[in-house]
């Protein structure tokens, strides 16, 4: 990883990052467990420039958050449908990259209409799905802990982070080969300042898993509608029966990646519902078990 790749410097850079959060918090009078939007209302006055949140279904997998700077305000525009947990730290990661100066207008990997900001014109936006780069790592860590502040994680209690880490980790480890640029470091204990289950090592497992999974449906195969893959369950509003059920389809098919190329994933698998604690662990429990035969029905 560049110059992070020795693990003195490694530490030693997760330490100023998290202090530089921390001193950020301080300066504008913050205190832990305060919500997103009164840290935006607190920067805004300081930072002399608006920040502007927007939904958008559009966003291109496998990014989920885009900023585009325009005259009057960066606007940092995030995938709808998205999981609260899985908004915050997008946003968060956006917004180290303005306040660290990495959002650049210069060039752009891909593009997305401008139509997200008002506008219908196409414009050039930088992304990167890896985290090889400095500024990368840099914004996806402290993000983390920046969104490990918030009031969204801060109710998280220490005997529910043990357990959660405890059971996602089977998930977290095997999704690692199959789209292994999501991940900061394999093993996420070793992003914690004690080595043990924290807030920070379970937001980092929720998002890589998130992300991991994102990323390995969006380059194996087309995100289609639900019906294709799924008759008649309903996958919108699901209840925990089919949540159970839909887990265990999803596990068979992340074995079966293993030896084919996965077949066309449901649109609706990118959202909310599928990106919650329950359903984590609902899959990693799937994913525990004995490998399943190539097709599972769904029996809700």
């Amino acid at each position: 990883m560049n110059d992070l790749a020795q693990p003195g410097s490694l530490q030693a850079q997760q330490a100023r990052y998290r202090g530089a959060i921390d001193t950020t918090l301080l300066y504008l009078g913050l205190n832990e467990g305060c919500s997103l939007a009164a840290f935006l209302v607190a920067l805004e006055p300081v930072r002399g420039r608006p920040i502007r949140l927007k939904a958008y279904p559009h966003v291109p997998l496998p990014f989920t958050g885009i900023t585009i700077p325009t005259p009057d305000c960066d606007v940092i525009c995030y995938r709808s449908q998205m999981s609260e947990t899985q908004t915050n730290q997008i946003i968060c990661h956006e917004l180290i990259h303005l306040l660290r100066g990495h959002v650049r207008t210069v060039d752009p990997v891909f593009c997305a209409p401008s139509r997200a900001v008002g506008r219908h014109v196409q414009r050039p936006f930088s992304g990167c799905s890896t985290f090889d780069h400095e500024r990368e790592f840099e914004a996806e860590y402290s993000g983390t802990y920046l969104a490990t502040k918030l009031d969204a994680i801060c109710t998280w209690s220490r005997r529910q982070v043990i357990e959660d880490c405890g059971v996602l980790s089977t998930l977290h480890r095997y999704l690692q080969p199959l789209a292994p640029d999501v991940f900061l470091i394999r093993e996420p204990m070793s992003l914690s300042p004690d080595s043990e289950p924290d807030r920070f090592v379970l937001a980092r497992m929720l998002a890589e898993i998130t992300d991991g999974r994102l990323l390995c449906y969006a380059n194996t195969a087309s995100m289609v509608s639900g019906e294709q893959e799924f008759g008649d369950v309903d996958l919108t509003t699901p209840d925990c029966t089919t949540l159970a059920a839909v887990a265990r389809r999803e596990a068979a098919l992340l074995h079966s990646r293993r030896t084919r190329p996965m077949p066309a994933i449901p649109i609706e698998l990118s959202t909310a519902s599928f990106q919650s604690l329950e359903y984590y662990r609902l899959l990693a429990e799937a994913l525990a078990c004995t490998e399943p035969p190539d097709s599972i029905a769904l029996d809700t």
